[in-house]
């Protein structure tokens, strides 16, 4: 595994998925893909009326609370490197060239609740159906990463014997 995608909200739940992230890094070695997006202050429904100084100051504040982030993984033996992206979805991000070869997203789930969610879905779910690779959700804070059960959806196709030499050697990596 050479790289791991996490997008990063500032949540809770976003922080866990990293903290998640990290210990798979030292065991595998990847580099961790920090992710966050943001829509700019925009007035009315033209681009051309952001609001600059709003947006300069979000910027500021989000590459403080990104390097914050970062410095609490300082003492662990791995690479952390941050994007921040504006005006674009989160499954946009997969396509993106940067993210494009990614072994693994790691990322938080609030869960589904309510109208938007039934009719639309959530992020993590639009996310686990376009990623070309295995996405991991997690939703509860586990300070230590540990895998005692896994579950794995299948369809049943052919192609799903690909998958089985990868989830093996992650699993192994766990005991």
């Amino acid at each position: 595994m050479k790289s791991i995608l996490v997008p990063v909200d500032f949540s809770n739940c976003s922080e866990n998925a990293l903290k998640a992230a990290v210990q798979i890094a030292e065991k595998t070695g990847a580099i961790i893909e920090l992710v966050h997006i943001y829509d700019r202050p925009v007035y009315g429904f033209v681009d051309l009326n952001v609001d600059h100084k709003k947006h300069k100051k979000l910027q500021q504040e989000i590459k403080q609370s990104i390097d914050s982030l970062i410095a609490r993984f300082k003492d662990y033996e791995i690479k952390l490197n941050s994007t921040v992206l504006n005006d674009v979805s989160l499954t946009e991000v997969l396509d993106d060239s940067r993210f494009k070869d990614v072994d693994m997203v790691v990322m938080g789930s609030h869960g589904s609740t309510g109208l938007k969610e039934l009719f639309i879905g959530s992020n993590t779910e639009k996310v686990v159906r376009r990623a070309n690779c295995p996405v991991l959700c997690l939703k509860e804070d586990n300070d230590n990463f540990d895998l005692k059960r896994v579950v794995l959806a299948s369809n049943f196709y052919k192609e799903m014997e690909l998958i089985f030499p990868q989830i093996h050697t992650f699993l192994k990596l766990f005991g």
